[in-house]
C-alpha cells in the first residue's frame, strides 16, 4: 500500500504512489513509484503469483514504441505473457496525466520482466527482475 516502506536485500522501497492497472474490475497489476535520488524505482504487484517485479526506466524498451510479442533482453528476447486494456486509477504521489483508459503489456523470462504502460501520451516502459515475495519484508 502507498506509505508503506518495503525491504528486499538490504534496499529500502517507500511506497509513494501507485497506478493500479485495472481490468474486469479488479487490478490486474499494481505498479508502486518508490523514489530514488537517481531515478525512481517502480515495484509492480501482479494479480496472481508469488513474485513482485523490481523495475527501472528502461530508454531502449521505451525508444521500440509500443512492442510486439517479444522485446530484446541481454543477448535473448523476452515473450510476452500478459497484455491488454485496462483503467488506469492512480493514488499518492505519481507522474502526472496518468488517469482513465489506457493499456499495458508484461514480457518475461525466467527472472528478468519487462512493463510497458500507455495512457493517451504518457508511456511508462520498465525492466527489472523478479522477486520472490517470500523474500520482501514490510518495515514498521
Amino acid at each position: 500500500r502507498v506509505g508503506e516502506v518495503l525491504l528486499f536485500m538490504g534496499e529500502e522501497y517507500w511506497l509513494a504512489g501507485e497506478l493500479a492497472l485495472v481490468r474486469e474490475g479488479t487490478p490486474a497489476l499494481t505498479l508502486f513509484v518508490a523514489p530514488e535520488r537517481a531515478q525512481d524505482r517502480w515495484l509492480a504487484a501482479p494479480r496472481q503469483g508469488d513474485v513482485l517485479y523490481a523495475l527501472v526506466a528502461d530508454a531502449a524498451l521505451a525508444d521500440l514504441g509500443w512492442p510486439g510479442v517479444e522485446v530484446p533482453s541481454a543477448g535473448g528476447t523476452m515473450r510476452r505473457v500478459e497484455e491488454g486494456a485496462c483503467t488506469i486509477i492512480p493514488s499518492g504521489e505519481v507522474p502526472e496525466g496518468w488517469s482513465g483508459a489506457g493499456r499495458y503489456t508484461v514480457f518475461r523470462t525466467m527472472e528478468t520482466v519487462a512493463v510497458v504502460v500507455e495512457q493517451g501520451s504518457n508511456r511508462l516502459a520498465l525492466k527489472g527482475k523478479t522477486v520472490p515475495r517470500r523474500m520482501v519484508e514490510r518495515m514498521g
